[in-house]
């Protein structure tokens, strides 16, 4: 099994190995390895396209996000900024509402692009100004929910480049990043009520990195995917630059993506909760007047899994918010609008359940319980491995023996040796009149195929009944 290394990864999960020596029962092989792998399932994930609805509050900049309840659209015209409410189905819930205009910019000039979140139940943009297409102002804006201003101040005054900004939350500060030609960018941190905490510089050296890029906060450090240029037709990669809470390097530029000639501005990420999978969104084209919006998933060590065009036209800056299995991506160009999808997340590798469910169920003592197994290999069809199923009742051990069926625990020996299959729902386990207590039911397999739990790896699914 070339593919198994040091870890073994299928779908959109990824697991490290646990090394046990092969004289170790399951009864303490299951303390080491449920731990690790039962709670997060190994999944692959679609897009399945729901609808496209228009936005009429503006021209350019399209960027919805979920304040807890609904889905908020900011979007850009002549006249600023407005934002207006959409319920989780995109039907509008209200008339839009302008949040910036040429009243808050030095010399009233015209907002040009702007990047917005929200956090701490309330709304953070910041924008920059027009200024022969480098600006040369920032400002940050707070508002509460029902959208109405609380404070604004300004990031950075007579100091272009200032458009193509990148903007971030960690859940408590706001982070603001400046674009540094040559280098990256310069970011300006905040508290929620929008004091200046401090900034720093990323990127130079191994790490440049150009603007039209984009930031997300998740497992304890932020994450920065950028293009090297935008310039029409000239930038070939995507990379990705990891860095810690306080904007330190951890992890310098490494490509996530190669397409030569045709990546532009990435201004689309966000993170599936179930799969744990990244999402990038970004227009392909050679030209700076866009194309169709791609959508680059990649599980949640960053190797890539799929990239297609999810919407086509001649479409532009993408941006992106998931809502439990709904996918919102708003985009500008030849249309104007939110496109949704809901998201498919299909259980790859072992999977048992008990009375149907993947949950832990409770039942009374009269009650019938049914459990049944089913694997989908992905691309390890075909690799050759142990099969177990195996039980805990209080503290005795119980499992499939391939000869006798079940047994107490002893010689343990698989239920099954072979390749790896398909296995639709199939039923182990059929009973009435369980005593009270606390049942536990697992279904792994584990390579290489030797009769042993386990060498080299295992992945292990399990579900908990109560008999009350």
């Amino acid at each position: 099994m070339s593919k198994v290394m040091n870890k073994i990864s299928f779908g959109f999960c990824s697991f490290s190995l646990v090394r046990i020596p092969v004289n170790v029962s399951f009864r303490f092989l299951t303390a080491a390895v449920i731990l690790i792998i039962t709670g997060c399932y190994l999944t692959a994930q679609t897009l399945n396209f729901e609808k496209t609805v228009p936005v009429t509050h503006g021209t350019i900049w399209c960027i919805p996000v979920f304040d807890g309840c609904d889905i908020i659209v900011s979007a850009e015209s002549a006249d600023g900024i407005r934002l207006a409410k959409y319920d989780l189905t995109m039907n509008p819930t209200g008339t839009s509402v302008l949040v910036a205009s040429t009243n808050d910019t030095a010399d009233y000039d015209t907002i040009a692009d702007h990047k917005h979140i929200f956090q701490n139940d309330h709304h953070y943009l910041t924008f920059s100004i027009a200024g022969g297409g480098a600006g040369g102002y920032l400002y940050l804006l707070k508002l509460n929910k029902d959208l109405s201003r609380v404070a604004l101040t300004t990031v950075v005054s007579n100091d272009p480049p200032t458009n193509d900004m990148l903007m971030v939350g960690d859940g408590t500060n706001v982070y603001v990043g400046k674009f540094l030609p040559g280098t990256g960018h310069r970011i300006y941190s905040y508290d929620a009520d929008l004091n200046l905490l401090g900034s720093k510089t990323i990127g130079g050296d191994i790490n440049r990195h150009a603007n039209g890029a984009t930031a997300i906060y998740a497992d304890n450090v932020f994450y920065v995917v950028a293009p090297d240029t935008l310039a029409p037709g000239q930038n070939n990669t995507f990379s990705r630059i990891t860095f810690d809470h306080d904007w330190n390097c951890v992890s310098n530029k490494t490509t996530i993506l190669s397409d030569p000639g045709v990546l532009s501005i990435v201004s689309g990420l966000a993170r599936d909760p179930v799969s744990r999978s990244f999402i990038v969104n970004y227009a392909r084209s050679a030209s700076d007047q866009g194309g169709p919006i791609y959508a680059a998933i990649y599980d949640s060590s960053w190797n890539l899994i799929t990239n297609q065009a999810i919407v086509t036209g001649t479409l532009n800056r993408p941006h992106s918010v998931i809502v439990s299995n709904t996918f919102y991506l708003g985009y500008d160009g030849s249309d104007f609008a939110v496109s949704v999808f809901s998201i498919s997340n299909t259980v790859v590798g072992p999977l048992i359940k008990a009375n149907g469910s993947t949950n832990d169920i409770s039942i009374d003592s009269g009650a019938n319980l049914s459990i049944t197994a089913q694997l989908n290999p992905g691309e390890y069809a075909g690799t050759e491995v142990d099969w177990w199923v195996v039980a805990r009742a209080g503290s005795s051990w119980f499992y499939m023996d391939s000869a006798v069926g079940w047994t107490q625990e002893g010689a343990w020996r698989p239920v099954y040796q072979g390749a790896l299959f398909n296995l639709p729902a199939y039923e182990v386990l059929n009973i009435t009149g369980l005593g009270t207590g606390s049942y536990t039911f697992y279904f792994a397999v584990d390579y290489p195929m030797d009769g042993i739990l386990t060498e080299d790896a295992i992945l292990v699914d399990a579900v908990n009944v109560t008999v009350q």
